[in-house]
């Protein structure tokens, strides 16, 4: 029974932390923070660990490796061969406040470019 209030504990720990992770993203990027948070409920339904298109979108925002890799930059782990530098993108977007902040990123050059 223990064990079982701990997971539930953790389950409504985690929408918390992230709720945290967008606001960050959204205030950094001037990106409307109810937009970044619909985007990861569509994408994700908020699960930093969710994993599509065949293992090409990953995080809370389902974005791409090669779409991570160029909000990073040509120069970013240039030296590293380009499989090696998908696999640190793919652990990058695992991780909850980077997935949120390229995505805020992403957004603002959108609507930057729309508006």
């Amino acid at each position: 029974m223990r064990h079982l209030a701990l997971l539930m504990l953790l389950l409504l720990a985690a929408p918390a932390a992230q709720a945290g992770d967008i606001e960050a993203a959204a205030a950094q990027y001037s990106v409307p923070a109810d937009l970044l948070r619909a985007v990861c409920v569509v994408e994700s339904n908020l699960r930093a660990d969710a994993v599509g298109d065949d293992g090409h979108s990953i995080g809370l925002c389902q974005i791409k490796i090669d779409t991570g890799l160029m909000l990073y930059g040509p120069k970013w782990r240039a030296a590293e061969p380009h499989e090696a530098r998908r696999a640190a993108m793919r652990a990058l977007l695992l991780n909850p406040k980077t997935n949120a902040r390229l995505a805020a990123r992403l957004l603002r050059a959108h609507l930057d470019r729309f508006e």
